[in-house]
């Protein structure tokens, strides 16, 4: 699934989503890639066995979105 980065102008938010982000990839044992830099979080969801996305991952990247708007100030 193409990744769009959650952006914020400081660390700490996309910290708080990275960590938010490997709870829920724990919970459905499902792992993104997930890569964290200054002001931005990007969260990249593919399904390796079937080497595309699958419902699983579009399902996932909804939560993520539900997990950024409830970091939202």
């Amino acid at each position: 699934m193409p990744a769009a980065p959650l952006r914020r102008r400081r660390l700490g938010r996309p910290l708080a989503l990275a960590n938010a982000v490997a709870c829920l990839a724990e919970q459905l044992n499902h792992h993104p890639d997930l890569i964290v830099q200054y002001g931005h979080c990007t969260v990249r969801w593919r399904t390796h066995d079937v080497g595309g996305i699958t419902r699983r991952d579009v399902e996932a990247a909804q939560r993520v979105d539900a997990l950024w708007r409830a970091l939202q100030p």
